[in-house]
């Protein structure tokens, strides 16, 4: 997975192996373009600085991980939020991003979001599950997340069987982060009286 040196953001760290890459870029208008005539059929992809990043393929503990992340949210908070998995949080025209975390907690929408596009200001909280993308969920997208204001981000470490929650978005990142062991039940920042049982 290639990630380039987005230079009007320096706390986002680069690929180690990026040195001699030059990316093409696309506008994010061309990559929903590019969406809409099937060039990334069957594949999961976003766009960071005007960059196609290709996820990997989704296995079976990552999307086991996604299905009970959603049926624990909506069972647990009802209609005080929304829940989305797998849909974009993030459609910046003017900088080129189009992200979407794992599952994402937004503001109630009764219509669930079918008029408008949702937004950073909706975004309650974003969860990644990660496993062969612990890194890049790290280093990059924490700070993509932070960047737009997110109020807090979890992400999920499959391997380790950890939970890593990031609070008070900053220029750098996240002022705070926790770990949390399977077992350890956790609450939002929105939603500090429900604890999900996010493992």
């Amino acid at each position: 997975m290639q990630i380039s040196d987005y230079s009007q953001n320096p706390h986002i760290h680069t690929h180690p192996d990026a040195t001699d890459i030059q990316p093409a870029r696309f506008t994010l208008e061309q990559f929903m373009q590019m969406t809409e005539l099937g060039f990334f059929e069957n594949k999961r992809v976003e766009l960071i600085r005007g960059e196609i990043i290709v996820m990997p393929i989704t296995k079976p503990p990552h999307a086991a991980f996604i299905r009970r992340l959603t049926r624990m949210c909506l069972a647990t908070l009802g209609t005080r939020a929304s829940v989305s998995p797998q849909c974009p949080v993030i459609q910046n025209r003017v900088l080129d991003d189009y992200l979407e975390p794992d599952v994402a907690l937004l503001t109630y929408d009764e219509n669930e979001y079918s008029e408008r596009d949702v937004t950073p200001a909706d975004t309650l909280l974003a969860i990644e599950v990660s496993d062969s993308t612990l890194r890049y969920d790290r280093l990059t997208k924490t700070v993509l997340y932070a960047e737009y204001g997110i109020p807090e981000v979890w992400i999920i470490n499959v391997k380790r069987n950890e939970l890593e929650v990031y609070r008070e978005p900053n220029a750098e990142g996240y002022g705070t982060k926790q770990s949390f062991e399977r077992g350890v039940a956790v609450a939002t920042l929105s939603f500090p009286n429900d604890l999900l049982e996010w493992w």
